[in-house]
């Protein structure tokens, strides 16, 4: 995660690492959704 996030910062020149990060968003935006439902 910190690699990422580095990787991230170093600046937006690769879109792998813009398509990398939105998909993390995105997988623990899902993650989060789920765990409100499981524990409700």
């Amino acid at each position: 995660m910190g690699t990422v996030i580095t990787a991230y910062r170093r600046g937006q020149q690769d879109p792998l690492f813009d398509w990398l990060v939105e998909d993390v968003q995105l997988l623990l935006r899902e993650i989060v959704v789920a765990a409100h439902q499981v524990f409700r």
